[in-house]
């Protein structure tokens, strides 16, 4: 079940989650999210995935301490999907950061090889902006519906991981903008360079077509 797509199944006395996590990575680009599945009981809360999950792992680290506050099932969900929000927010900032080089280098000077890394980062921004968008959709069913196996300490919890995923998803659309914008300066600029080229040849051609011409016709027998 871990490779089923994002979403929820909602049953009368559990509760299954389909998540996914991204790490970003030039050398992986076009590579797929990890997926993993969540199931809840109100007794037992199971996870699988093929990968480690960082959301995971650092619940396993920290579970003895948070645990002392659980008072059901759905506080391990909370701390899972709230782990799981913040390393979104962590994978952002190196993402506007490489934005904003890649800015910096487009104004600086032309170089022809930045355009493989906008379209990189741009890739990565929509990957994440799918998986983002997807696990604040899921948070929203969570918080905004009756489950039987979540309670309404929980829902009220969750609502906050929502609210914290609904602006996560407005930054990203924010980083996807800025990367497409970057994209079109540099195509105007290649433009730019490219009438300029075409300048200097018209030039050339003024000048060696008549000598041509005079050539062409001294030449008739």
């Amino acid at each position: 079940e871990a490779a089923a797509l994002p979403g929820m199944t909602e049953g009368e006395d559990d509760l299954t989650l389909h998540l996914e996590w991204w790490q970003p990575s030039y050398e992986v680009a076009g590579r797929e999210p990890d997926r993993f599945a969540l199931y809840m009981t109100s007794r037992v809360v199971v996870t699988a995935s093929k990968d480690e999950i960082p959301a995971i792992a650092l619940f396993e680290r920290t579970y003895r301490r948070e645990l002392r506050y659980a008072q059901s099932t759905g506080f391990i969900l909370f701390l899972i999907l709230d782990n799981l929000v913040d390393q979104f927010v962590a994978l952002l900032g190196p993402l506007d950061l490489e934005s904003e080089k890649l800015s910096d280098r487009l104004h600086a000077a032309f170089d022809p090889k930045i355009n493989q890394k906008i379209l990189e980062l741009k890739h990565q921004a929509l990957v994440m902006k799918r998986v983002v968008t997807a696990t604040r959709d899921i948070l929203m069913r969570t918080s905004g519906r009756r489950i039987p196996v979540v309670s309404d300490a929980c829902r009220d919890s969750l609502q906050a991981i929502f609210d914290h995923a609904h602006v996560l998803v407005t930054s990203v659309e924010s980083l996807h903008e800025m990367v497409a914008s970057a994209l079109d300066s540099y195509m105007s600029v290649l433009a730019q360079r490219l009438n300029e080229t075409m300048k200097v040849l018209t030039m050339f051609s003024a000048i060696i077509l008549p000598m041509t011409l005079v050539a062409g016709i001294s030449g008739l027998n």
